[in-house]
């Protein structure tokens, strides 16, 4: 943003803009899939030997055995299930965002420990600042909601004028 008037005195330049901009995702995506990783998935990572961890020899031998099994229990969290006048459940695809996005937060935490960013203070004090700030909210916003009875945003009440 701070280009703008570059580009404006050479709007040549714009067509490298989207380039930029896909690059810098990729790199992103390279650095937490593949960089940050290397810890999680390797126990020695060198240029002359590479040595997986003890539960990527599991999974791998998982797959090697059973065919498609994670791939299937993945499906099966997204497949609809008949189900009968039971209590209200919780989506399937709602829990199974909230367990992926729950195992990305605990493996960026986990790097971060590894490579010492991540202290018990730190942790400490993390956890107390989202109690402190993101919790109460939440719940205050939960009550609310069953206050008003689950009403959608189209379903406001009418109102006299």
């Amino acid at each position: 943003m701070n280009n703008v008037g570059y580009y404006g005195q050479h709007p040549s330049y714009l067509v490298a803009f989207p380039d930029f901009a896909v690059r810098h995702a990729l790199s992103g995506f390279y650095a937490y899939l593949l960089v940050y990783a290397r810890p999680v998935l390797f126990s020695v990572y060198g240029p002359d030997v590479i040595v997986p961890r003890v539960w990527v020899y599991a999974v791998t031998g998982l797959e090697i055995v059973f065919p498609g099994f994670l791939l299937g229990l993945a499906a099966g969290l997204f497949r609809p299930r008949a189900t009968g006048p039971a209590l209200r459940q919780v989506s399937r695809k709602s829990m199974a965002i909230l367990l992926v996005l729950t195992g990305i937060l605990a493996g960026v935490a986990w790097l971060r420990f590894q490579q010492g960013f991540l202290t018990l203070d730190s942790a400490l004090a993390a956890l107390r600042y989202i109690v402190r700030f993101a919790v109460l909210p939440v719940l205050f916003f939960v009550l609310l909601w069953r206050w008003a009875g689950g009403r959608g945003a189209g379903d406001a009440v009418p109102t006299q004028t």
